[in-house]
Parts: structure tokens; C-alpha cells; sequence
């Protein structure tokens, strides 16, 4: 090995093991983040929320406040699904003040579709007839309680009378009606700390911050970490 070489190695062993803010949204976005429940729980929520789906028939809904890992959780449900469906579709109701809305369908044959702010629910959703035909799929709505009550309920029935939809599951700031609740998220400060834990297992973050930024964000998970992304570029 010639000597410029070595002395690249080494320099690469030295470099702080820091580079990146851990608490950046590259990695606490849901497509990236696993779900965590509380370290001290003994209450596994993806495994209790995916035997509630299966029991309900495939048609549910995660209630939770804001940040409190509601689109992680089913983003984990879609996953464990993904054999049970041709293809899982997530949309997701944003308000059109937001930079992104997402649809997104992944796994099996599909047309790329372009993301676009939306309060509404696409017409092929919200008509009085059945939703189409096609390979049986999953349709995870982010954000439903954006919609109106009369919107909420046209997609339920056309959904569970759907031949291209086998499922339903939906995330909620308050539960709809008519729909199983499989899961309710309440987020905690053990929450917290599992995944600032997970996030940088080699970083000392203090438990008064994580305290202060849970408290700050009033119990928001996604904000506590915004904080705790502040805390990491203001620390000595």
C-alpha cells in the first residue's frame, strides 16, 4: 500500500464521528425511521395495531396528535403487508401552503404519479361508485380528518365496495367515524428518548434537553427533535 494511501486511511479513522446533525429530517422523515415505542414499554404497537387491522377486516385508522409517529406506524403496517397486497398507494392531505403533498404507489406494476398540494380527495375516491378494478392494494390516506365529513365517509363506502382496494388504513388526529380505531398513539418522553437513542447511539444528549425540548414542543416527537437539531449545532 503506497504511503499517501496509509495516510488517508488513518486520517479517515480520526475524522469527528459527527459529521451530520443526527436530528436532521434526512433521517427522522417516516420513510426512514422505524417506529419505536416507549423504551420501557412491553407493548409492541406494530404488532398490536397489524393483528387489529387483520381482525377488522383490513380497514382501520391511527389516532394520535400531531408528530407523534402516526405516518411512521403505518408506513411499518404497510410494510409488514406488503405480501398481502398487489401494491400499497399513500396519499397524503396536505394543507396548500405546504412546499409537497405526497402520492406515492409502491411495489408492483404502476404509473408514476406527480405530487401536488391537495385538501381534497381525488374524484376517483370521493364519487358514489365503485373505485375501479385491478390487482387488490392498499390505500394508506395520511391526514384524513383534513377532508369533510361527507368526503371521509364517500371514501370508506367506496372503498370497502372496491375491487381495485382489499384495505384501508388511514391516520387521524381524531378518530373518524365509522372507522376501527386499531391503534392509538400517546407520545411520551420515553418515546423521546428511544429515538434519540436510536438517532446517535454515541451522542451524550442530556435528559434535561430532551426534557426541555419535549415540554418546548408541547409532547411533539418531530418538533422535540427540530429542537434537539438546534441543540446539536448550538452545542460547545
Amino acid at each position: 500500500m503506497a504511503v499517501g494511501e496509509d495516510n488517508n486511511s488513518v486520517a479517515q479513522v480520526q475524522e469527528p464521528l459527527f459529521q451530520h446533525n443526527p436530528f436532521a429530517t434526512r433521517y427522522t422523515r417516516p420513510s426512514v425511521m422505524p417506529f419505536l415505542s416507549p423504551e420501557d414499554s412491553e407493548t409492541d404497537l406494530v404488532k398490536v395495531a397489524l393483528e387489529n387491522f387483520r381482525k377488522f377486516k383490513m380497514v382501520g385508522q391511527v389516532v394520535g396528535p400531531h408528530g407523534c409517529g402516526k405516518t411512521t406506524l403505518c408506513r411499518a403496517l404497510a410494510k409488514r403487508l406488503g405480501n398481502e397486497f398487489g401494491f400499497t398507494q399513500f396519499l397524503a392531505m396536505r394543507s396548500p401552503s405546504d412546499i409537497q403533498s405526497e402520492v406515492q404507489i409502491v411495489g408492483g406494476p404502476h404509473t408514476p404519479v406527480t405530487p401536488r398540494p391537495r385538501l381534497r380527495l381525488p374524484h376517483s375516491l370521493s364519487r358514489r361508485s365503485s373505485v375501479g378494478s385491478g390487482n387488490s392494494g392498499l390505500l394508506v390516506i395520511d391526514g384524513l380528518e383534513r377532508v369533510s365529513f361527507v368526503q371521509q365517509q364517500l371514501l370508506i363506502h367506496n372503498v370497502c365496495r372496491s375491487e381495485k382496494y382489499g384495505g384501508l388504513l388511514v391516520t387521524s388526529h381524531v378518530p373518524i367515524k365509522f372507522l376501527i380505531t386499531i391503534c392509538e398513539i400517546k407520545p411520551s418522553l420515553d418515546t423521546l428518548q428511544n429515538v434519540v437513542a436510536h438517532l446517535a447511539p454515541e451522542l451524550f444528549v442530556p435528559s434535561s434537553e430532551m426534557e426541555k425540548a419535549f415540554a418546548a414542543s408541547n409532547h411533539n416527537i418531530r418538533e422535540s427533535l427540530m429542537l434537539l437539531f438546534d441543540w446539536f449545532q448550538t452545542r460547545s
